[in-house]
């Protein structure tokens, strides 16, 4: 039975948690985002410009294009669609759950600790994060309606949820793996059907990913194809390290509070000593599994599916909170498994507080953060104001760079990219005096006739 009541409480407790988001701003990609929405004279042009065609995320490129003929440069609303798919994605995966496995507080707390984790934050309150979203929405939409079908045989549901899929693909590459995903769950859901079965239904959908990652590759630059997979060993299992570790702690925050001993495991890290431990940490996490008898079977199967849904990460994306959402989702339902079983043995009433002291903890973790994603967004608008005054009081024909502009700070993203298309979206009208230098051999080639301000010191400085 679907309890309304959790609905709401899973809903209610990602905006308390995440909404410091709204009072962020845009910064870095956002600015090539919406750059190209602006730039685009129709839907049909933005899903074939350039940046559609290099990434292929055409579901990405429409979302900007929409939501930017609507909210135009309003931070508010790019900030409230991104939790809203967030808080959306959370819900279906409770409803999710709880058909898989009927057990109401399973579903309920794996929802709960996936609407407030705290390594999510980077997904919800960057917008051009907007991807990982986007592709594990649409892929809980596709296996939703797989499972529809497998209880109701309507062929229409078939073909939404290969359309679904379809559209996870062309949000992030990370969708390539989900027709594996789908079938160990479709074979947890119908055990009595043979494998076959699934193998049929998904088809389909294998064929989809393999002509996707063909296009992926034959489109993307040469020096870009290594994003779309890595097969190097090595860098999977420290990726798996840096996913285990920023899903079980938070890691942002410990940067942020402890940066000496951070920097010591950074140092670590790049020694290459974290490859023997990352070993010893998974290996440790399967065996408490495996000795864990009072799992039911299929309860500890969506548990495991983290491990393979790891495969995602490890595979086809790089290091960054952003890569973790999906992940995040079975990493979910295993933390709430162990939880919920660890808890009964110390009393009746353990769970629940159990659950609210992870919730607290995620709670405090996104406040410290979203700080300062607030004062980022304050430290951009400046920026943009000052730069606006430059322009506005440049000569007509001037020619102008500017510099040094703040690029990451604590984690989040401000300029480190999206210069010149930050003037060209905020000040349109004074874009013909602002230039971009080219670089030979990695020297800047300067015309005498270029004005150049450095921003240092909270302020722009002219310093030719």
């Amino acid at each position: 039975m679907i309890k309304k009541w959790a609905m709401g409480l899973i809903v209610s407790a990602s905006l308390l948690v995440y909404y410091p988001t709204f009072l962020a701003f845009l910064g870095s990609d956002d600015f090539i985002w919406l750059w190209f929405s602006a730039d685009s004279l129709s839907l049909g042009h933005a899903l074939t410009n350039d940046l559609a065609l290099s990434k292929l995320r055409l579901v990405v490129n429409a979302y900007f294009y929409l939501l930017y003929q609507i909210f135009h440069l309003q931070a508010f609303w790019y900030h409230l669609a991104s939790l809203g798919l967030h808080v959306f994605n959370s819900v279906l995966l409770y409803r999710i759950l709880l058909r898989l496995t009927s057990d109401f507080r399973l579903s309920m707390v794996s929802a709960l600790i996936f609407a407030t984790h705290f390594a999510l934050e980077e997904s919800v309150f960057w917008v051009s994060a907007v991807s990982s979203l986007l592709v594990a929405g649409l892929g809980l939409i596709s296996l939703w309606l797989l499972l529809k079908y497998a209880e109701k045989g309507s062929k229409v549901l078939l073909g939404m949820s290969y359309l679904a899929l379809a559209l996870a693909l062309l949000s992030k590459e990370e969708a390539v793996l989900f027709p594996f995903i789908l079938i160990i769950i479709l074979k947890l859901a119908k055990p009595e059907r043979p494998m076959t079965y699934g193998l049929k239904l998904l088809a389909v959908p294998f064929i989809l990913s393999a002509v996707y990652l063909g296009l992926r590759i034959i489109l993307s630059k040469p020096e870009l194809v290594s994003s779309v997979i890595q097969l190097h060993p090595l860098a999977a299992i420290s990726k798996l390290f840096y996913l285990v570790a920023n899903l079980s702690f938070p890691v942002r925050w410990l940067q942020d509070s402890f940066p000496g001993w951070w920097q010591k495991m950074a140092e670590f890290h790049h020694a290459g000593f974290i490859y023997p431990v990352a070993l010893i940490a998974l290996a440790l996490v399967i065996l408490i599994l495996k000795l864990h008898r009072k799992l039911s079977k299929r309860t500890m199967v969506v548990g495991l599916i983290f491990l393979f849904s790891s495969v995602v990460f490890m595979l086809f994306s790089g290091y960054g909170q952003r890569f973790v959402y999906v992940p995040a989702l079975s990493f979910s339902v295993l933390a709430a498994t162990l939880l919920l079983n660890w808890s009964k043995k110390l009393g009746r009433h353990a769970p629940v507080w159990l659950t609210i002291l992870v919730l607290g903890l995620n709670f405090a973790v996104i406040q410290k953060r979203g700080a300062y994603w607030r004062q980022t967004g304050k430290e951009t608008k400046k920026v943009l104001s000052q730069m606006g005054d430059i322009l506005n009081n440049a000569r007509a024909d001037a020619k102008i760079f500017f510099t040094d502009l703040p690029g990451i700070w604590h984690h989040v993203y401000i300029f480190h990219l999206g210069y010149p298309q930050v003037v060209f979206l905020f000040y349109p009208e004074q874009s013909s005096k602002v230039t971009v230098v080219d670089t030979i051999s990695g020297k800047l080639i300067q015309p005498e006739s270029l004005v150049v301000y450095s921003y240092r010191n909270g302020k722009f400085e002219r310093i030719r």
